[in-house]
């Protein structure tokens, strides 16, 4: 009974330990503010650089002198496990936030052509920010999180009505999770991976739109990315954290998105005459960014199982 007290003790020092020796760059939450902006740009697609496409018929199929322009491979999508064990993780996190955006338009003009018609694309990414207040009041900045349409493969855009994005810039200066950190009084073996944050965006596309059939679609999930992050380094004063960020940027994120198909409609063509067309193509974008310090001696976090690494160019 006596070693069982003892025992109970011992664990319960080290959680108190443990509660005491956080990073002076976690645990950020006064006067929390989450922003994100749409980045757009009538131009996102240049159609300048895009060389003519031959679509072959059966019959020249079999005529090897006839070129055609091939398309690179397409990206694998996001499996089915990766899916599984982020939904399974995100119960371990200790800190969450997210921000949304509604009511976007995809294209800046309307189309006479289809539901899917590109012409017009005006999205080429989005920004999201996080503020916090310091001690002296001043507002300060959290994470930076800058991602970009992936344009390293136009033709997929507009053969395969799909696109994808990719990291533009990252910075995480505060963390709202708590993250160990080493202390004097702490001995280095109680500690697994100190100033070290876990990080999960995901990131999720709907829109609605109606058909020519009229079938009506509503809040219809069309994309979803995620960016795993696993040992963040916190501590801007070690030889990583610089490098850590630079290897992030133009990084694929993992998954891809439809584009925005364009609801059925009229425009005004002429005194009392109506022509048909499609829209603008409405959407939302929704960003989920979940937090956990690195696991540690006594208590577990998501980064224990996690076989999932930051994506590289």
């Amino acid at each position: 009974m006596k070693s069982y007290k003892v025992g109970l003790l011992f664990i319960f020092g080290l959680l108190l330990i443990q509660s005491c020796a956080v990073s002076k760059y976690s645990n950020k939450k006064s006067h929390e503010n989450v922003a994100m902006k749409i980045d757009e740009n009538a131009e996102a697609i240049n159609y300048a650089l895009f060389e003519q496409q031959n679509i072959p018929t059966l019959a020249s199929r079999g005529d090897k002198s006839r070129g055609f322009v091939l398309l690179n491979k397409a990206m694998p999508y996001i499996t089915k496990g990766v899916i599984k064990f982020i939904n399974t993780e995100k119960k371990k996190y200790v800190a969450s936030y997210n921000q949304k955006m509604v009511d976007l338009y995809f294209y800046d003009q309307l189309s006479t052509e289809s539901a899917f018609d590109p012409i017009g694309m005006q999205f080429t990414g989005f920004k999201l920010i996080r503020t916090i207040q310091d001690r002296s009041g001043n507002t300060d900045t959290a994470i930076y999180a800058s991602f970009i349409l992936d344009t390293s493969n136009p033709y997929e855009i507009i053969n395969n009505s799909f696109f994808r994005l990719k990291v533009q810039d990252l910075r995480i200066n505060y963390a709202k999770a708590k993250v160990a950190s080493k202390k004097w009084y702490i001995p280095s073996f109680f500690l697994k991976n100190p100033d070290k944050l876990n990080m999960d965006i995901e990131i999720t596309i709907r829109s609605s739109w109606v058909t020519p059939d009229a079938v009506y679609n509503n809040n219809v999930e069309i994309g979803k990315f995620y960016l795993t992050l696993r040992d963040v380094p916190m501590n801007k004063n070690s030889p990583e954290y610089k490098n850590y960020f630079e290897q992030i940027k133009g990084s694929a994120l993992i998954g891809k998105c439809s584009l925005v198909p364009r609801s059925y409609g009229y425009y005004y063509y002429a005194l009392n005459v109506l022509k048909k067309c499609y829209g603008q193509g409405i959407y939302s974008i929704t960003a989920d960014v979940k937090e956990s310090g690195s696991m540690n001696f006594v208590l577990k976090t998501i980064g224990e199982q996690s076989t999932i690494t930051v994506p590289r160019k």
